[in-house]
């Protein structure tokens, strides 16, 4: 005699339908989130991991701030004009992640074995290759000719000036005997000086203007913390040497 039950069967062929139609239905809804991020934002893979701390407002994290952990959406570029700097932000009114201007992910001295920055536009430097030596015009500022230095006033959220020291620049580019090119000038919102006036340790120990060509993309948006697992699993966050400490309020 079966012991089999008709309506038990037909009932788990019924859940095992439900069960394969919304996992499907998953699949799908991921499917459309995945294109419709990749049609915005123009580029795979369109996250990165925020590994230091050179983007935060202080020693904790906040919303809105990039800080240590946090996982940013980057969008591509594709012209000088797709980038808005500090300098043209403060004018605009135009504000991203706490300051004006747009932050950017780009390959140090365009090498691809390096390790992407993610630090803010701050200002446009275009090379004047015209004169009896080189210099640089800053056109958002309307300075011409620089050989020395120039001053950005009350710059970022800690409202203290910068300096740009584009002589050091012009001695990087002679010393390397490469021709000065036009680009961005960079910087942490919590760091002192810009990049291209910073001392850096390794095998480079430099960061001239950020050509486009260097930029991977801009950052539009956050997941705050949600990258904080890859960096403990990677071990480069937590405490002791050569770690990256994590913001308290993470």
């Amino acid at each position: 005699m079966s012991n089999d039950n008709p309506g038990e069967n037909k009932d788990s062929k019924r859940g095992l339908k439900t069960l394969l139609m919304d996992l499907l239905a998953v699949l799908i809804v991921l499917l459309l989130i995945f294109a419709s991020l990749y049609t915005y934002l123009g580029r795979y893979p369109f996250v990165v991991v925020v590994k230091s701390g050179s983007m935060m407002h202080g020693d904790d994290s906040a919303v809105g701030i990039i800080d240590t952990g946090d996982l940013v959406f980057v969008k591509d570029v594709e012209r000088r004009e797709d980038i808005v700097t500090y300098v043209e932000g403060e004018k605009k009114g135009y504000k991203r992640f706490g300051s004006y201007g747009d932050v950017i992910i780009y390959k140090r001295n365009g090498d691809n074995s390096t390790i992407p920055i993610i630090h803010r536009a701050v200002v446009w430097i275009e090379a004047n290759l015209s004169g009896a030596r080189y210099s640089y015009d800053v056109p958002s500022l309307k300075l011409y000719n620089i050989t020395t230095r120039f001053v950005i006033q009350d710059y970022g959220y800690r409202k203290r000036d910068i300096v740009v020291d584009v002589s050091r620049i012009l001695a990087i580019f002679s010393h390397l005997r490469l021709t000065p090119h036009s680009g961005f000038i960079t910087k942490g919102d919590n760091n002192l000086f810009v990049d291209q006036n910073s001392n850096f340790t390794g095998p480079v120990q430099y960061i001239l203007p950020v050509k486009l060509s260097w930029i991977v993309g801009k950052a539009v948006g956050e997941l705050p913390w949600f990258g904080l697992v890859k960096l403990y699993l990677n071990g480069e966050v937590g405490e002791g040497v050569g770690k990256e400490p994590v913001p308290p309020s993470s």
